[in-house]
């Protein structure tokens, strides 16, 4: 088993000194985990503006309003809900966990419990900013 890892570090490192395989700088890898970082806080970015298109919403439409003019009130909010801020915010969530899951992960990191985390989190946002103005 030694020898075996010790031939394969002698191959790799006289392909190196050879020129056959180049090193990728350090600097290449720091820049592509601030890229992954920085798309991760675009996709965060999206979740937030998703939630404020659907608090602009709320503003405009108080929810608390419209139920109490019962059926012509809930007919209202089903119209004019928006409900593509409400799928981009669910979107934009699942591929931001995607992104963060990919950045790096250890035993503590389990995916369920990450997406069950944080799509109660997400829902519970939603529902505050709909029902609590």
């Amino acid at each position: 088993m030694v020898k075996k890892k010790q031939n394969i570090e002698r191959k790799i490192l006289g392909k190196i000194k050879s020129g056959e395989i180049q090193m990728k700088p350090r600097w290449k890898f720091v820049v592509e985990m601030w890229e992954q970082r920085a798309l991760w806080l675009l996709f965060l970015f999206g979740v937030g503006l998703s939630v404020m298109g659907m608090w602009f919403f709320a503003q405009r439409y108080n929810p608390k309003d419209l139920f109490e003019y019962g059926s012509i009130g809930w007919q209202v909010f089903y119209e004019d809900f928006p409900y593509y801020w409400l799928f981009g915010a669910i979107i934009f969530w699942i591929v931001s966990i995607k992104i963060w899951l990919s950045l790096g992960s250890n035993y503590r990191m389990l995916p369920k419990k990450i997406f069950i985390g944080s799509g109660m989190g997400l829902v519970i946002l939603i529902a505050l900013v709909l029902f609590l103005n």
